[in-house]
């Protein structure tokens, strides 16, 4: 049995035995010498082409994901409203996807965020569309490096009524 296995090693691993003379090449070559085209090889080259598309396709990361809560200021009374946005987060072509909850227009206020209509750009400044049962709203802001919120005008409308005002929201 230890010959078996002493001789599968010999045959793998290049152990040389001298049959009549001669030498015998093991099976199995080590490669440390030999190079191979990896993709970290591929990044290192520098390339003489513009590749906007590639660019444009990174997600851009945004102070503004999180969750933020805050008021809105409505031309409806003369105090402003609680509310909370809920960016959960942005696809790579700049698509929103989360909650917004703005109790003052329905009994029930947690509103999906329609991902198909809200954006976030590179620089921070985003539209946030929500509607459900009639009633529809937008948060069109960006985010404020001096005070550290989101802030923007906030658009909304239910049967009969429209709103209009400002919102300020904090980072929970």
């Amino acid at each position: 049995m230890k010959s078996f296995f002493t001789s599968i090693g010999r045959i793998l691993f290049g152990k040389v035995e001298s049959a009549a003379g001669s030498e015998q090449r093991p099976v199995v070559e080590q490669l440390e010498n030999r190079q191979f085209l990896s993709v970290s090889m591929l990044s290192a080259q520098p390339c003489n082409c513009d590749s906007p598309v590639a660019e444009a396709a990174l997600p851009a990361t945004s102070p503004a994901i999180g969750k933020w809560k805050g008021t809105v200021q409505t031309n409806l009374r003369p105090r402003p409203f609680k509310a909370m946005i809920n960016i959960q987060g942005v696809t790579p072509a700049g698509k929103i996807r989360g909650v917004a909850s703005v109790p003052f227009l329905v009994d029930n206020y947690k509103f999906d965020i329609n991902t198909r209509k809200s954006t976030m750009n590179p620089d921070g400044s985003f539209t946030v569309r929500f509607n459900k049962l009639g009633v529809s709203g937008t948060f069109k802001g960006h985010y404020d490096d001096a005070s550290k919120h989101v802030v923007g005008d906030f658009n909304g409308a239910g049967p009969g009524r429209t709103v209009t005002g400002t919102f300020d929201f904090a980072r929970l």
